[in-house]
């Protein structure tokens, strides 16, 4: 009995023997495995250090002089952007839209974008505490900072909060009508009888004008009430009337300006193209779209109906 129970001991610690090498086994072709699917490739001649993986597709390296962003172009990874004399830690945390570099005297906040992977100068705060590495969170509120063989660690808040918005203009804007010119980079602002086209970065001054009213009548003070740009950013129109009380409008004119060749800083100026009187009814709303197939075609809508109004025919 007691030989029979040995020998089944023995066959149970073979059998587990067995079991033990074939999962042996199998982690090591697993291992070969991922071992195989590894590449390596040279994917440039300076020396790298510190690097991260943003959004999963840039990687930015840390260089002796300077920092490197790499991403993968036909399944390789090409250098696309290089911020020069720039020495110092780099520290990014996933959910987060930006990098931090901390150099011995400044502190440098880059945005990602996501589509470019491109980095836009955030910020630039003096490492007065002179840290070796700070690590700000998604929303910017709170920070650790440490530097190299410092026994504890410094939690660091926002004092304020602005975005260095500066003003460009005092006057009074009330009333003013606007809309963006996206394919040149520019605006239009209409205010009382004026129009301006003004850059958007720069906000210079690129044209400005004055529409005069053929329609007037004495004691009562007529000005832009709505503005429109067409689809191909090629016309302006603008709607002319008087502000009654309690939020009421008195359409009068219709003013159509468009383009011509001329330029003016590398722009075109608008020119008078059409002006003529105000038909509808006092039900029809003072804004109005330009047809997108057709900018000779306005689009008005009323109470109950919309309608298309031609302004070259003047018959309409």
């Amino acid at each position: 009995m007691q030989e029979a129970k040995q020998k089944a001991q023995m066959a149970a610690e073979e059998e587990g023997a067995e079991l033990k090498e074939e999962g042996a086994a199998e982690e090591a072709d697993a291992g070969d495995d991922d071992a195989h699917s590894m590449h390596q490739e040279i994917i440039t001649t300076a020396d790298l250090g510190q690097m991260f993986l943003v959004f999963d597709h840039a990687l930015v390296v840390r260089s002796s002089n300077s920092i490197l962003f790499f991403k993968k172009i036909d399944g390789k990874w090409v250098q696309y952007h290089k911020i020069d004399d720039m020495r110092g830690q780099i520290y990014f945390i996933r959910g987060n839209i930006r990098i931090q570099i901390t150099a011995e005297s400044k502190i440098f906040f880059y945005l990602i974008n996501k589509q470019t992977f491109m980095p836009e100068l955030e910020n630039v705060m003096n490492n007065f505490i002179q840290c070796s590495t700070i690590m700000f969170g998604p929303r910017v509120r709170y920070g650790v900072a440490y530097k190299v063989n410092q026994p504890g660690i410094e939690i660091i808040s926002r004092r304020r909060y602005h975005n260095f918005k500066v003003c460009i203009n005092s006057n009074s804007f009330e009333g003013a009508v606007g809309q963006e010119l996206k394919k040149t980079n520019t605006y239009a602002m209409a205010d009382d009888l004026g129009i301006g086209i003004y850059e958007s970065l720069s906000f210079r001054e690129v044209q400005f004008w004055h529409v005069k009213p053929k329609i007037i009548e004495q004691g009562k003070a007529v000005e832009i009430l709505y503005m429109q740009i067409s689809n191909d950013e090629e016309k302006i129109g603008v709607i002319l009337g008087k502000r009654l009380i309690k939020d009421q409008v008195e359409i009068t004119e219709i003013v159509i300006f468009a383009r011509v060749e001329a330029s003016i800083g590398g722009h075109r100026r608008f020119k008078l193209f059409k002006q003529l009187p105000f038909k509808f009814d006092a039900f029809t709303c003072p804004q109005f779209f330009f047809d997108k197939t057709d900018s000779e075609e306005l689009l008005f809508f009323s109470a109950t109906a919309v309608f298309k109004f031609n302004y070259m025919n003047d018959d309409d």
